[in-house]
């Protein structure tokens, strides 16, 4: 199976994913905002693990019966894009929710840089923002 099969949608649409999410505002300048989504640890887990087990049951490796591969061979192969497949899901997932939480409409970004980073047990999107906000 090749790592792009790994459950990517084209169309990037947001899903409730029955995530606990907390957000902060923070106003930088005149158009720009920051905003920070945390996202426990354990629900990027269970979710790693999730997609991990769906790859299991399908992955085909040389050496190993169909759905016999070890999870340490598949998170060697797929680990990569597993993760972006997780990262990509919750964003769109809290995202949508995040803005709305903050009264954010979004036909008024202009411009939008994301950072992720994990930092004690919670996962961190920072969206820079720049808006039409007073």
């Amino acid at each position: 199976m090749a790592p792009e099969a790994v459950g990517s949608n084209p169309i990037a649409r947001p899903i409730k994913l029955g995530i606990s999410m907390s957000s902060k505002l923070k106003k930088l300048k005149d158009l720009e905002r920051k905003l920070t989504v945390s996202i426990p640890v354990e629900d990027y887990n269970s979710k790693f693990q999730s997609k991990l087990n769906n790859i299991k049951g399908q992955a085909k490796l040389d050496g190993f019966r169909k759905g016999k591969v070890p999870n340490d061979v598949l998170e060697q192969r797929y680990g990569k894009s597993i993760h972006a497949d997780v990262v990509n899901d919750l964003i769109q997932s809290s995202y949508p929710e995040a803005l709305a939480e903050n009264k954010i409409p979004q036909h008024q970004l202009l411009q939008l840089i994301l950072r992720v980073k994990i930092h004690q047990n919670l996962y961190h999107i920072r969206l820079y923002l720049r808006c039409f906000l007073r």
